[in-house]
């Protein structure tokens, strides 16, 4: 039986160490002294994911055996399991460019109490031949090529498990988001961004539409009472859904947004929470977009056109891009100042000539 104190040392390359380093950090694994919990987050990992790994691995084997068998008409099942992990081992080697790797780097993983029996698991049964470090290297290695919003599904699969419940029997649940926030709230979905980077809870609280981001919510619990989720809400979470999930809508809307030439090309370029245009007029001096998506995506989109974007309408909206670009403005006066202050005061070289 493996016991909490012993630490296995698992190899990985670096570029697949350089992927959990930030999801640990993305994923919010801390230490209260400030430091990433590698440890913790590692056994979490292992916990959430080999149930899922496992099964993908079978099917490759049961694959490959029956290949094997369809191939090789007098093949023992021992020599079938033989040649199927060697050439899974390969597959996975390869696939996840393990091969030749030069650049490994060290992990230490030690056990928890909550994790101890799964990794005994792991090595009484899913092993295969491999050694223990081996078996891990290759489950990092396959979780690292998902993209990051599937990672996060895995870091916090209790946490999702427990909303998708919670909406499939229709009810109300209980959470706390940081510095001990709580809510009671109806919850619609989860969604992912367009970006591929993070998911949202997308909950009607207070009779308010809000979206809180997965990995930044806590101690989920289901309560008795059943969800409240207006139709008039619910079609505005489905433009959420189809705009973009982190940015909550609470009202239609439309928003218009003159560019001008340079505006345009910029927004054909920075495509990251690009709102979606429903309407487009040209004029003399750029072209009017039109949008019905939330007043802070487009806000935080825009925000960096400068010259190049100016909010027509809502005026609520037009006056808080003035004021942004309006401090903006005066903190470069402010920097300016200073910096010109700085040369003043610093001494000069001579121009007179010593003889």
């Amino acid at each position: 039986m493996i016991q909490v104190e012993e630490k296995i040392k698992i190899y990985i390359p670096d570029f697949i160490h350089a992927i959990l380093l930030n999801d640990m950090e993305k994923f919010l694994f801390f230490k209260k002294n400030g430091e990433l919990n590698k440890n913790a987050f590692i056994n979490t990992l292992i916990v959430n994911y080999v149930e899922r790994y496992q099964d993908e691995n079978n099917r490759y084997d049961d694959y490959i055996k029956r290949n094997i068998y369809e191939t090789f008409k007098t093949a023992s099942a021992v020599q079938a399991e033989e040649l199927s992990n060697k050439i899974l081992s390969y597959i996975q080697l390869s696939s996840y460019h393990l091969l030749n790797s030069k650049n490994d780097v060290a992990l230490s993983l030690k056990p928890t109490k909550e994790t101890a029996g799964t990794i005994q698991f792991i090595q009484d049964y899913n092993l295969h031949g491999q050694s223990v470090s081996n078996y891990f290297r290759n489950m990092f290695a396959s979780y690292a090529y998902l993209s990051q919003d599937k990672r996060e599904r895995i870091i916090f699969k209790e946490r999702f498990d427990r909303i998708e419940q919670a909406i499939q029997e229709k009810r109300k649940i209980y959470f706390t988001t940081p510095n001990n926030n709580r809510h009671i709230a109806s919850p619609y979905c989860i969604s992912g961004s367009h970006e591929e980077l993070f998911n949202y809870l997308l909950c009607v609280a207070n009779g308010k539409i809000y979206s809180f981001r997965i990995n930044r919510i806590d101690h989920v619990m289901i309560l008795k009472d059943s969800l409240v989720i207006q139709e008039s809400q619910a079609k505005l979470f489905e433009k959420m859904v189809q705009y973009g999930p982190q940015f909550a809508i609470r009202s239609d809307q439309e928003i218009c947004v003159h560019l001008t030439e340079n505006g345009i090309k910029q927004f054909h370029s920075l495509y990251i929470h690009r709102p979606v245009a429903i309407n487009i007029t040209q004029d003399e001096t750029g072209a009017n977009y039109y949008f019905d998506c939330s007043p802070e995506q487009v806000y935080q989109y825009f925000s960096r056109f400068g010259q190049d974007a100016f909010i027509v309408y809502p005026a609520d909206l037009r006056n808080r891009m003035i004021q942004q670009i309006a401090k903006a403005y005066r903190m470069v006066q402010r920097l300016s100042r200073e910096l010109e202050g700085e040369k003043e005061n610093k001494p000069g070289k001579s121009s007179e000539i010593e003889i």
